[in-house]
């Protein structure tokens, strides 16, 4: 069990950064918000939809997989 605890939290750190990653090509921050999406690298099935709040940059994201990963922050 805690293998795969340690394998979703590295799995969401991944998605994390690909999250910034895309929103920083897209030119959302503090300021700017909006939103996108690309495909999950966590999964490799579905989608990670997310949106940037443009009064402090954070992203609120998530897979369309059930189970897979979502974050705010």
């Amino acid at each position: 069990m805690v293998l795969m605890r340690k394998e979703h939290a590295s799995k969401g750190l991944i998605v994390v950064q690909a999250a910034h990653e895309d929103a920083k090509k897209r030119g959302l921050g503090r300021g700017k918000g909006g939103t996108g999406e690309f495909p999950c690298p966590a999964c490799e099935i579905g989608t990670v939809h997310y949106s940037v709040a443009s009064v402090n940059g954070h992203i609120h994201a998530g897979c369309t997989t059930e189970g897979c990963i979502r974050f705010m922050e």
